[in-house]
């Protein structure tokens, strides 16, 4: 008789799910079906949103100010000046700005 074959070693993954089967091909996680995706998205409709933040009040306030001070200003401009008026602000400024 001929020699028998040690049985194959696993190798220890670093996840739990393994991205590749014994085949050697791909895994594909099954897709959502299209009345899971609707479900999905009513969740987030009805989820309330997020509180501003204080740079994004700041600039809610601001912008105005800027673009009627200077009606030739591009959008990102516009962005520039805002960001670097809120760095010369100091911590309380800031606090005080929500």
């Amino acid at each position: 008789m001929g020699r028998q074959r040690a049985p194959a070693k696993r190798r220890k993954t670093t996840s739990n799910k393994s991205t590749r089967p014994r085949g050697g091909a791909f895994f594909r996680p099954p897709a959502k079906s299209k009345t899971k995706i609707l479900a999905d998205m009513r969740r987030e409709k009805k989820r309330p949103k997020k509180a501003m933040g204080a740079y994004m009040y700041f600039c809610k306030l601001n912008r105005k100010k800027v673009q009627t001070s200077n009606p030739t200003m591009t959008f990102g401009e516009i962005g520039r000046v805002l960001g670097s008026q809120w760095c010369t602000l100091t911590d309380k400024e800031k606090k005080v700005s929500l």
